[in-house]
């Protein structure tokens, strides 16, 4: 979320700063070479996002399939970190009593 909003932000300062050379580039002809940059700038920078959520995906699709399996909306955390073998009562019993035990130590 927060390479998300400094995305955004950026996108927003390149249109102030071409907001400030529009009065140079106007006088100087240079207008398309102005929106052309910002248009490559602003372009750069939703690719880089773009890459940025499809590797957050992957990541997040490689964590699942370590885990066993998909987990359900809203299932406890604790429970889908159970591997898929164990999701019976007793099973989940024993493994949080096993993590406790790692966690005390």
């Amino acid at each position: 979320m927060i390479k998300t909003f400094g995305y955004l932000v950026s996108c927003i300062s390149v249109a102030l700063l071409g907001l400030a050379a529009y009065p140079g580039a106007e006088k100087a002809g240079l207008l398309p070479a102005l929106f052309l940059g910002m248009a490559a700038s602003v372009v750069g920078m939703a690719l880089r996002w773009t890459s940025y959520e499809l590797e957050r995906r992957r990541q997040k699709s490689k964590e699942l399939e370590t885990r066993g399996g998909r987990r359900a909306p809203n299932a406890s955390p604790i429970a889908a970190s159970v591997p898929s073998r164990q999701v019976s009562g007793v099973g989940v019993a024993r493994a949080l009593e096993g993590r406790e035990a790692r966690l005390r130590d």
